[in-house]
């Protein structure tokens, strides 16, 4: 069994939110399904200052993985901003991380675009086998329910394509794009409860959906998405870069709420990079350029 978003869920203590539009289940099977308002946000606090905090993604036990860019570093961070675990790669060995994703038995998958790997390690830091080597400038990874790991790359034949592999790396489907068209950066790529896949298309300005058994059934144009996770409702949490907001769509391509930081002061959004929803419905922003992750609360 694969850690999905919905186990995640389930595992961090859930508990019933009044006054913000926010119904969230009991921990444990046969609850209320979670439900959030998206009817604006506050911010309430900074949780990371980094070196170029570019991906967030849901971790272990409630925690969540920071990719801090520049340092190199895989952080483990828990939601009063702790850092409980980091995985550093010193020298030359991992110059670049690029997003990250956890299996169900809470091994770490790191993009490394540099070396043309996926790394992967234990919950104790210890490195394992890489796998797809020598795979083209691999920028985004993703773990479904179904147990398939999904990869973009940013150089040769895997530009154009998302790469579908087994736990051991092992080759089983490849994603085309949309008839007539191409991948122009795809960087972000998550799934839902269903094992439809999305992908951020970055510099296309797009979100391509692809059904769980790989057609192609929606795009979403207009929102330069470069970060991309699903809540459990199923909705995209989406950052629009160079818009500077978060976007949440419904999984049909339909906008829930749009959401832009202040101008000036904390929670400012310059160029935000990843966003996810956590299971109080509190929102956390990751911003390339501030080096800052935000948490932004239901108004």
């Amino acid at each position: 069994m694969n850690f999905t978003r919905r186990d995640f869920f389930l595992r961090s203590g859930l508990a019933s939110l009044g006054g913000a539009g926010l119904l969230v289940s009991a921990c444990g099977g046969g609850g209320r399904k979670s439900s959030y308002s998206y009817q604006g946000y506050q911010f309430e606090r900074t949780l990371f200052n980094g070196d170029g905090p570019r991906w967030l993604n849901y971790g272990p036990s409630g925690t969540i993985l920071v990719g801090e860019h520049w340092k190199r570093n895989i952080h483990i961070v828990s939601q009063q901003g702790v850092i409980r675990r980091t995985i550093h790669v010193p020298g030359d060995l991992l110059l670049n991380p690029e997003e990250c994703a956890i299996s169900s038995s809470g091994v770490i998958h790191i993009c490394d675009p540099t070396a043309n790997v996926v790394r992967r390690y234990k919950p104790d830091r210890s490195e394992l086998e890489s796998i797809l080597i020598g795979f083209g400038n691999p920028t985004g990874i993703e773990i479904a329910k179904n147990g398939k790991i999904y990869i973009v790359g940013n150089t040769g034949e895997d530009r154009q394509r998302v790469t579908v592999v087994d736990s051991d790396g092992n080759v089983i489907d490849r994603l085309v794009p949309p008839d007539g068209t191409s991948f122009n950066d795809a960087r972000g790529i998550t799934s839902d409860s269903e094992n439809n896949v999305y992908v951020a298309d970055f510099l296309n300005a797009r979100i391509v959906k692809y059904d769980a058994i790989g057609r192609h059934s929606l795009t979403i144009n207009d929102v330069s998405s470069y970060g991309i996770n699903v809540d459990v409702q199923d909705n995209l949490v989406v950052t629009d870069f160079f818009k500077r907001k978060v976007v949440v769509f419904s999984g049909t391509g339909t906008i829930l709420s749009e959401f832009t930081g202040r101008e000036t002061g904390p929670g400012n959004f310059f160029e935000p990079s990843t966003a996810l929803v956590m299971p109080d419905g509190r929102l956390y922003v990751s911003d390339f350029v501030i080096n800052e992750v935000t948490v932004w609360k239901p108004a």
